[in-house]
């Protein structure tokens, strides 16, 4: 799994990937986002995609993948300032 992050998030660095990845956890958290493997779909925000349909719509015009690419920057940022305060905490 993870040489398949570096492949698609390659030019990224570490924290806009992992931060990516976390948009994609917030999005299961709140069941926008629901992958069935027994079936073969993707559930996104009430809209089904079937596999085929997955074959057929490039990787970044998947609206999660829209949504997790558009937030990426802004939640590693983020991260980048908590992490931070909390070194000039301790």
């Amino acid at each position: 799994m993870i040489n398949k992050i570096v492949l698609l998030f390659e030019g990224h660095n570490i924290h806009e990937t992992i931060a990516h990845e976390c948009v994609h956890a917030k999005q299961f958290d709140d069941n926008r986002l629901r992958v069935d493997f027994s079936e073969g779909f993707i559930m996104f925000n009430g809209e089904k995609y079937s596999q085929f349909k997955l074959g057929l719509m490039p990787y970044n015009d998947r609206p999660w993948e829209r949504e997790a690419n558009e937030l990426m920057s802004e939640v590693a940022m983020k991260a980048r300032e908590l992490l931070a305060n909390k070194k000039n905490v301790a």
